[in-house]
């Protein structure tokens, strides 16, 4: 999967929707960070847990996010 989203991250870069950045050490730590959040959600059997996944994700790309 980190070779796909890391592709589809290069894509984006490639085209100015996201800033350069290491495309790869990105994929690896969104892989991470939804590895890590499904695990906590399962263990703690609290689905909250993936709340502001997105959000933390697009942070995580370089992308602005408003606080709701």
């Amino acid at each position: 999967y980190v070779d796909r989203l890391e592709r589809v991250i290069a894509e984006a870069v490639g085209r100015g929707d996201l800033p350069k950045q290491d495309t790869h050490r990105v994929a690896r730590s969104l892989m991470a960070l939804l590895e890590g959040a499904v695990l906590l959600a399962k263990t703690r059997d609290d689905p909250e847990v993936l709340a502001g996944l997105g959000d933390d994700a697009l942070r995580m790309l370089g992308v602005s996010v408003q606080t709701r």
